[in-house]
């Protein structure tokens, strides 16, 4: 234990001082290296804004069913109340469905006849010649053009239903929407992503340029790359630490200012509507992800830059 202590001791020691010369080069041109966080900043907070607002905008058709699809099944004229709280029961034991919603012809009729100028053609029939409907709404995991043409198929095949429907070119494209949503996050934050690296790689790059007589007599008296390194990996993380942070500040305050219209938009609705921000379990992945990136891209430009001894001369 006692050899191990000094040794821990020079390796926090050594940390530090690093951790200190990264502060004080950023600080050294303030403007420079602010103007840099910024752009770090905007880089990440694109494709962030693109996902929260796909977040916002799943949670609203969550919220308010706007998009959920629905099955419907126009039962038999024969049938009996008893085969009809039968068939309810079976449908909402089923995995797959959320919800069943009856609908019996009574109350198909009076509908009908609220809602239509022909409902004096109704007296002309000497029975009701509207069916029950079971209104189905699958589950939110199922909701996809496959698994509810398979859930389509197999009510439509049950003895009690006459006619079934479903609305799948409408489906589909719903479905295609929030993939081409997903897909493109997912893009942008790849293109975004290399763009940040590059962004630090091109910093620290310049700015090596100032240290190379630094680091040609650090190597000459025997400094390990380690030793070099260390500096310029932490400033790399300090610039991606503090773009992550300016990025959750901008997309926050993004969301502070559509706010308001959004809920007076709402309202119109009789509803309330809140906007979803960056959780702090979110905000900690995106401080932790972009200090990563500041870590990979001045890992690689110093791994390059003492690759060249060319360039110590």
């Amino acid at each position: 234990m006692t050899q191990r202590y000094p040794h821990f001791t020079h390796w926090f020691l050594s940390h530090g001082r690093a951790i200190r010369f990264a502060f004080n080069e950023l600080m050294r041109s303030p403007v420079a290296n602010f103007i840099t966080v910024c752009v770090i900043g905007i880089a990440i907070a694109l494709p962030l804004g693109f996902f929260i607002l796909l977040e916002n905008m799943q949670t609203a058709d969550s919220t308010w069913n706007t998009s959920a699809p629905t099955i419907s099944l126009y039962l038999k004229s024969d049938i009996t109340q008893t085969q009809v709280d039968s068939l309810i029961q079976t449908l909402r034991a089923n995995n797959n469905i959320k919800n069943v919603n009856y609908i019996s012809p009574e109350q198909g009729l009076k509908t009908f006849e609220k809602n239509s100028p022909f409902a004096d053609v109704v007296n002309l029939f000497q029975k009701n010649p509207i069916p029950g409907v079971l209104i189905i709404l699958p589950i939110k995991q199922d909701q996809n053009p496959t698994s509810i043409n398979t859930l389509y198929l197999a009510l439509k095949q049950l003895p009690t239903v006459d006619i079934a429907q479903l609305d799948m070119h409408w489906v589909t494209r719903l479905y295609d929407v929030i993939s081409v949503g997903e897909k493109v996050v997912r893009a942008l934050s790849v293109l975004f992503c290399f763009g940040v690296i590059l962004i630090i790689a091109h910093t620290l790059r310049s700015s090596l340029a100032s240290h190379i007589n630094e680091i040609q007599v650090m190597r000459l008296i025997g400094a390990t790359r380690a030793y070099i390194r260390r500096p310029l990996l932490y400033r790399g993380v300090l610039y991606g630490l503090l773009g992550g942070i300016i990025s959750w500040v901008l997309i926050n305050v993004f969301v502070m200012q559509i706010q308001p219209p959004i809920s007076q938009l709402a309202q119109t609705y009789h509803t309330i509507f809140h906007l979803q921000r960056i959780t702090f379990l979110q905000g900690s992945l995106l401080l932790i992800f972009s200090a990563l990136l500041g870590l990979i891209s001045a890992w690689l430009i110093i791994t390059q830059f003492l690759n060249m001894p060319e360039q110590m001369d």
